[in-house]
């Protein structure tokens, strides 16, 4: 959108000095604060990437001199540092600029656990009086039958909403967990980029586990749907949680259409 953040208040924003005016319009638009998410994690992948490197003031001195006339972009204040870092290390600067392109995993991770942000700020989740109300709200909203938690324990859903995953329609729901609220995202998305990394098999089914940002995710594809769970809870309860739900979706139709 023309009115998004440029990249100079994304750079403040960064730095935990947004205007007013970038701050109200992070709240508003989901859209900025994935980009602020991403920057954020490549901030922090840059930082432990070279924690061990040493740069000499010549070789930085070198490198910034070739960025000097770049302005105050986020990618030029980052660009020099790395770059030094790699010429120090005899790295390749190739490397470095890879570093800011998240791999899809960590990209559909990181839009996940800003939708889980989101819930733990509050203000989007709507209540229903029964599980049977929330269901129909799902499926009347997304276009495919999206089961939900209901009777498990202190599992119970807290709140629901639609929200958007990798460009489509979701459901949103929010279970508390022993240590905190569970962000449970179901949508008919083929999220086979979450489907890398570590492991969980559990009752014939293969759960796919990515920390990001401070919490965990866990995945599992099944019946044309992804189910996802985020929080802080350990990746072999996020599966159980999981577990219960796609339990709770047996016998139950496939997507037919779905939420665009």
């Amino acid at each position: 959108m023309s009115d998004c953040l440029d990249d100079i208040q994304l750079e403040d924003a960064l730095a935990g000095e947004p205007d007013a005016g970038a701050a109200g319009h992070l709240a508003a638009c989901q859209a900025c604060r994935g980009r602020l998410a991403e920057a954020r994690e490549l901030k922090t992948r840059l930082r432990q990437a070279f924690a061990d490197v040493h740069v000499s003031p010549q070789a930085e001195a070198r490198v910034r001199s070739l960025s000097a006339s770049g302005g105050r972009s986020l990618l030029r204040r980052w660009w020099p540092l790395a770059a030094a870092a790699c010429l120090a290390a005899g790295l390749t600067v190739v490397a470095v600029m890879r570093l800011g392109e998240p791999a899809p995993a960590q990209a559909a991770a990181m839009e996940l656990v800003e939708l889980h942000r989101q819930n733990l700020a509050g203000g989007q989740g709507m209540q229903h009086e029964s599980a049977a109300d929330a269901q129909a709200y799902l499926r009347r909203e997304l276009g495919f039958q999206c089961p939900v938690p209901d009777e498990l324990g202190e599992r119970r859903m807290k709140s629901c909403c639609v929200s958007r995953f990798l460009g489509r329609k979701a459901g949103n729901m929010v279970v508390q967990g022993p240590h905190g609220q569970v962000s449970l995202i179901v949508s008919d998305v083929n999220a086979r980029q979450l489907q890398t990394g570590r492991k969980i098999e559990r009752e014939g089914r293969t759960f796919w586990v990515c920390p990001m940002s401070g919490f965990r995710t866990v995945a599992v594809q099944q019946g044309g749907l992804i189910y996802c769970a985020v929080g802080d809870e350990t990746p072999d309860y996020l599966a159980e949680l999981l577990g219960d739900l796609l339990d709770r979706s047996a016998g139950q139709e496939s997507p037919a259409g779905g939420g665009s």
